[in-house]
């Protein structure tokens, strides 16, 4: 039987709409995040923060690929900001739909190709979808990664997520994972 391919996703603004959060979470920014990493402020329900369609999506990928989160944090905010990630992504009741959820503070590129040498899979197909900034890195690092970008500005509060690494172009730009899934399934 032939292996599912991969599936990488990304976390923040692909599955969990951060805007929507950040706008829960209020001013100043960082000292409010640094108080839920405390515990000094009480955690949200934070499934009310994923987005509409990542459910749906999720049951409908599941079965025709293994699932990875992928997701990339700062420590800009706290040292402590890859507990509070995964405390979000726990939050948001997913975890089931994931065969591995890595959170990263170095690029996704090299963290996807590294999972894949120690899952002995350098060669299983692999899917990446991401907002902008990694898709770049992901196809320097595993050049056969086909990466589909998702533009979520039309649904979320219209802040411009940066221009587009320039030396490299997406395979497929989708606007909501109920693209993306049609893209997927037609694979």
């Amino acid at each position: 039987m032939q292996e599912k391919p991969y599936l990488f996703l990304d976390f923040d603004r692909t599955l969990f709409d951060t805007e929507q959060y950040y706008r829960w979470l209020g001013e100043p920014r960082k000292q409010r995040n640094q108080e839920l990493i405390d515990g000094t402020r009480p955690l949200p329900d934070f499934s009310q923060f994923l987005f509409p369609d990542a459910v749906t999506f999720l049951e409908s990928v599941k079965e025709k690929f293994t699932l990875v989160v992928l997701s990339f944090v700062q420590l800009d905010y706290s040292p402590d900001q890859t507990t509070l990630q995964r405390k979000k992504i726990a939050g948001t009741n997913i975890e089931k739909y994931f065969a591995e959820i890595i959170v990263t503070t170095n690029r996704k590129g090299k963290e996807g190709m590294d999972y894949l040498v120690q899952n002995g899979d350098v060669t299983r197909p692999c899917y990446f979808i991401d907002d902008p900034l990694h898709l770049s890195d992901m196809k320097t690092h595993v050049p056969s990664t086909v990466c589909i970008l998702i533009d979520r500005v039309e649904q979320n509060t219209g802040i411009e997520i940066g221009a587009l690494d320039k030396e490299y172009l997406p395979d497929k730009t989708v606007h909501s994972l109920s693209e993306a899934a049609k893209v997927l399934l037609d694979i």
